[in-house]
């Protein structure tokens, strides 16, 4: 897992510029909101290696993958995603209220995220999905941090990582993960990526408790589900609170 680990930082520092696992084009829009126009990486093909136990995939580029974000207005969009009465809601919101002021460095799906929380009008589990994607997103911007710290790198592209903002973070996914309703598509998966949280925030008797609930499920604790959950136990019980992978459960 050590190379493995070394060839994600490495993808975080050099911003995957190059990569012999994935193809990628720059790719320019116009911001919904101001007009401004927005490039940013498209990725074409890459490679998924394994998965984290809060299910994030890791392979090749970094997950999740990129997505816009205007430098003027600082809107971050997915293209065609919105309708044109969400932007004009949006609009007064991100431009004439600046109500990301003093998150400038949060991850690009907190944001997405929270405009869709705004809206009111989008699934509860939709905003839980791009929540646990802002988890993720920082999750490497933590392991860059580490990685340049422990080998004495200079930190030449200005990384930053903050731990209050990343424990913020899982504790904001977890709570929208809480008003998922239990009929949406991937409720149970979120569960699991709850479960994670929780153990890596030392939440540890919570984090029993929903070992419990998802053993409780017949129809979703079986297969792979029941090796996480195993490893998971294994975890708990060091009051390990570290960040651990599929491919370190000896199946």
């Amino acid at each position: 897992m050590r190379n493995l680990r070394k060839i994600i930082i490495i993808g975080v520092i050099l911003t995957v510029s190059t990569n012999l696992y994935s193809r990628s084009i720059i790719v320019e829009t116009n911001c919904p909101l101001c007009d401004t126009v927005v490039a940013y990486r498209q990725h074409i093909s890459f490679s998924v290696f394994t998965n984290g136990l809060d299910l994030q995939p890791i392979g090749s580029v970094l997950f999740p993958l990129p997505i816009p974000r205007c430098e003027n207005c600082g809107f971050v969009f997915i293209e065609d995603f919105f309708t044109d009465y969400e932007i004009i809601i949006l609009r007064n919101y991100i431009i004439e209220q600046n109500i990301f002021y003093g998150k400038e460095n949060f991850p690009d799906n907190y944001f997405l995220a929270f405009v869709l929380q705004l809206l009111e009008t989008r699934d509860n589990g939709e905003v839980a999905h791009f929540f646990i994607s802002s988890v993720w997103e920082y999750s490497f911007i933590k392991m860059a941090v580490q990685y340049i710290e422990e080998n004495e790198i200079e930190n030449t592209n200005g990384i930053n990582f903050d731990m209050s903002t990343y424990i913020f973070l899982k504790q904001n996914a977890i709570e929208k993960i809480n008003a998922v309703d239990t009929n949406f598509e991937t409720y149970y998966e979120m569960q699991l990526v709850k479960l994670d949280f929780m153990r890596r925030l030392g939440l540890f008797d919570e984090a029993k408790s929903i070992i419990n609930y998802i053993r409780s499920s017949q129809n979703f604790y079986k297969g792979i589900v029941v090796d996480i959950i195993r490893y998971q136990t294994v975890l708990i019980g060091r009051n390990d609170r570290n960040q651990h992978f599929l491919d370190h459960i000896d199946l």
